[in-house]
């Protein structure tokens, strides 16, 4: 979590908590006239989760309750053992179609399953344990409809703990600035991402199922490599809020997290020209964790490999150079900052690079 939180994204946030709202709480969400099944809906909500009983129940009803109401909401109990189906099957709603896998089958073939029944024009993401703010699909479809070769939209979000603290995580805005940070992070909000599914079909884009992790993070590679033409994009507003808790992947499996999006991250070191092996993988780290370099030898093969991905991408020009210039340098000089003592004897190769 970084920066400090806005009051307006708190207010959102308690819109959805502590019955404030008591329509989310219990109430079927009225109003929107549901397109009939004969009808092709413009957008397609899919959600699956696994023991989720606790939230799920407020994750459908922000879903529902969209400024946009063409669409059709399809959510999947991925083999709970739990109340999550009963729960799933509670809310009363024509647009919501329930489906279950008996026993786990994993995020990724549970996200696959729903997609493949998805009828919508575009196609709205939500983790089970989440919220989305009202405009979402309202101002994400501005976005899509007004730049088609945009095939997945996502928006800032707000990280927020079972006590109701967080931070706003605010994400870049275009597509090249997206593109440029993909190869630290996956600069977009995974749990608030819209695809184009007309798009997606038409190029039969799937997750991976061998991962376990960073799922998302694989994916937004894979499409970058594979399909250049795809543009990126991030709405400039609070449209989400990330519950973290411990039964999360990304809180339970940090270092299999960490594993699985260097995996991910290989794809684009080959596009560039440069194998690094698992003895890379901590330098690689070192550039968008905030674990500080502990040797003098990381700290040499930190700066050696930042130098190595500079030169490739200059070679390659896989990513606008100007921004990954400036992003790498950025978080190289992060890096050596968390560990001055170690960081002196390079600094001169900090002055030298022309950034």
């Amino acid at each position: 979590m970084q920066g400090k939180v806005e009051k307006s994204a708190f207010a959102a946030l308690r819109l959805f908590r502590g019955g404030i709202m008591p329509d989310l709480q219990g109430e079927d969400v009225a109003g929107a006239p549901c397109p009939s099944h004969s009808s092709r809906p413009l957008v397609s909500f899919f959600a699956a989760g696994r023991n989720v009983q606790e939230y799920v129940e407020q994750a459908m009803r922000s879903m529902l309750d969209q400024t946009v109401d063409d669409f059709e909401l399809l959510m999947l109990d991925d083999g709970s053992t739990d109340k999550t189906y009963d729960v799933m099957m509670g809310v009363q709603d024509p647009r919501v179609q329930v489906l279950r896998n008996m026993e786990g089958q994993g995020i990724a073939r549970s996200l696959n399953r729903l997609m493949s029944q998805c009828r919508g024009r575009y196609w709205a993401h939500m983790d089970a344990d989440d919220i989305c703010a009202p405009q979402r699909l309202e101002k994400q479809l501005q976005i899509m409809q007004a730049n088609p070769d945009i095939g997945i939209c996502g928006c800032h979000f707000l990280a927020f703990l079972p006590s109701g603290e967080g931070g706003l995580i605010r994400l870049p805005l275009d597509s090249e600035s997206i593109k440029a940070n993909l190869l630290f992070k996956a600069p977009m909000a995974h749990p608030f991402v819209t695809f184009d599914g007309d798009l997606f079909s038409r190029l039969g884009i799937q997750y991976s199922e061998k991962m376990v992790c960073a799922l998302d993070y694989e994916l937004y590679l894979r499409i970058f490599l594979r399909h250049p033409q795809m543009a990126f994009a991030n709405v400039d507003d609070v449209l989400g809020f990330y519950r973290r808790h411990d039964a999360q992947i990304s809180t339970a499996r940090s270092t299999e997290q960490a594993q699985y999006a260097f995996r991910a991250q290989m794809q684009v070191f080959q596009a560039l020209g440069v194998a690094p092996g698992n003895r890379l993988m901590r330098h690689h780290r070192h550039l968008y964790g905030g674990a500080p370099v502990e040797t003098a030898e990381d700290m040499s093969g930190l700066v050696d490999w930042a130098v190595t991905l500079h030169m490739a991408n200059a070679t390659r020009k896989l990513f606008s150079p100007d921004l990954f210039n400036a992003l790498l340098y950025g978080r190289l000089e992060a890096a050596m900052q968390r560990s001055p003592h170690l960081a002196q004897p390079h600094l001169w190769r900090l002055q030298k690079w022309d950034h």
